[in-house]
């Protein structure tokens, strides 16, 4: 956070510094009665000026982008898998070709803060062609085993809060 500081007060000051120049030779051009000269350098001072704050504006802006996933809660729900659905990838909204299951008997409390919930249903998305997700929901269900299931908010489907890796326990 100290070297980003530093860069906004370096763009700043060179920022102030054009303003600076600008102002004097605007003074020393009016002094001489010669308007043209001052419109024209008055105009590449402001494009020099408009320069720096779009360099420093596409220097902000990642920053600002990327703060959405630096938010994201990330946190585990333990229970039980129970009913599970397959969106056919023909259908034109946006689950189509993605699939959600239940956790049955999870503690909700962090999770009803974040995602979609049914009552004391977690329903969890999984995105199309994440076969190995899939696979650990058929075995966890197949084997009437509990699993942990790790969730990112920044990533959903409908609301629905998506898959980031199971552990069977």
């Amino acid at each position: 956070m100290k070297f980003q500081k530093n860069t906004l007060v370096h763009h700043f000051s060179i920022l102030f510094l054009a303003l600076l120049v600008l102002i004097y030779y605007n003074l020393r051009l009016i002094a001489c009665n010669n308007f043209l000269q001052f419109i024209i350098i008055l105009n590449i001072g402001i494009l020099m000026m408009l320069q720096r704050i779009t360099r420093m504006l596409l220097f902000i802006l990642p920053l600002l982008l990327g703060s959405t996933y630096v938010n994201a809660a990330h946190f585990g729900v333990t229970g039980h898998i129970g009913q599970f659905r397959y969106h056919s990838a023909t259908r034109p909204n946006e689950w189509a070709g993605h699939s959600w299951f239940y956790l049955v008997g999870a503690d909700l409390a962090s999770f009803k803060k974040h995602c979609h919930h049914n009552g004391n249903l977690a329903p969890i998305a999984i995105y199309n062609k994440d076969n190995f997700a899939w696979t650990m929901v058929l075995n966890a269900k197949n084997q009437q085993s509990r699993v942990r299931v790790y969730i990112e908010t920044s990533r959903k489907i409908g609301g629905f809060c998506t898959v980031d890796y199971i552990d069977l326990l």
